[in-house]
């Protein structure tokens, strides 16, 4: 039996509101993240392009990721959070930093996960190169160290290192999505 989870999600119009159900949400991000993929095969991206970690993708990524995808997300009428968290395996220099998002009502997407899967601590989880549900169990690993109120957008993230550096990776990920 197919559960369907459907998201409540403002259009960018005057209270427009639409359901997304989480198979368009993973659409959505699959797309995102095949996007990443093509444009770091092409060269598109690269250390060449970026001084961002997004050469490297998924390693050390996740962050930045997720704001890129957020970005494309609100794009498409779906707002969600950033949520940024720790793991912290042995208390002393094992800590596993990790961000993804999250919908409000509790839809996670995350399309850098599989960074960690050559993790020894990690290795009971079948991470997912883009994971969209809502299974916390490996998330609940994660002791959370803020959460964004809402995403607004690339262009409301401060400083110049994202003006420079992350914003025009953007563009890069659309001409790559097919």
């Amino acid at each position: 039996m197919a559960i369907l989870l459907y998201c409540r999600v403002i259009k960018r119009k005057a209270d427009s509101v639409r359901t997304v159900n989480i198979t368009e949400i993973r659409r959505l991000a699959q797309s995102f993240r095949q996007g990443i993929e093509r444009a770091l095969e092409s060269g598109d991206i690269s250390s060449r392009t970026t001084k961002s970690t997004m050469p490297h993708f998924p390693k050390g990524c996740c962050e930045v990721a997720s704001d890129l995808l957020a970005h494309f997300l609100i794009e498409k009428g779906i707002q969600t959070k950033s949520v940024h968290g720790e793991y912290d395996y042995d208390d002393w220099e094992n800590k596993f930093p990790h961000t993804w998002l999250e919908t409000d009502n509790g839809v996670i997407i995350d399309i850098t996960a599989d960074q960690f899967a050559g993790e020894k601590v990690f290795e009971t989880f079948s991470l997912m190169p883009c994971y969209v549900g809502t299974d916390r169990e490996f998330y609940s690993l994660f002791d959370e160290n803020y959460r964004e109120e809402v995403f607004r957008g690339l262009r409301n993230c401060d400083g110049d290192f994202y003006r420079r550096n992350v914003d025009p990776l953007y563009e890069i990920i659309l001409s790559n999505i097919v």
